[in-house]
C-alpha cells in the first residue's frame, strides 16, 4: 500500500503514469498495489466489427509478416546472385 496516500488520486493517472506505476509496483513486488492500479483504471466501451472477420485479417498480417523475415533473407541471397553473374564475366 502506498505510504502517501497517491492510490485516492489514481482515478486522474494518465495511461503512461499509471503503466509506469504498475511495472514499478510489479518489480518490487506489490501485487496490491499492482491490483489497486488495474482497479481504478477507467473502463471504456467499443463499437468494432465482427471479431471472426477482423480476427481474420489479423492472423494473416501476422502470418505474412512472420513470414517477410525468413524471405526477406532468402530473396537478398538470390540478389547477391544475380549481381555476381553480372560481374563474373568482367573478371
Amino acid at each position: 500500500m502506498s505510504k502517501n496516500g497517491l492510490h485516492r488520486h489514481y482515478d486522474r493517472l494518465t495511461p503512461e503514469e499509471r503503466f509506469r506505476l504498475d511495472v514499478l509496483a510489479m518489480a518490487r513486488g506489490d501485487s496490491v498495489e499492482s491490483e489497486r492500479l488495474v482497479g481504478s483504471c477507467p473502463k471504456f466501451s467499443y463499437k468494432m466489427n465482427d471479431r471472426a472477420f477482423v480476427g481474420r485479417w489479423t492472423g494473416a498480417m501476422d502470418i505474412t509478416l512472420r513470414m517477410c523475415v525468413p524471405l526477406e533473407k532468402l530473396l537478398s541471397k538470390l540478389q547477391m546472385v544475380g549481381v555476381f553473374r553480372q560481374l563474373v564475366p568482367y573478371t
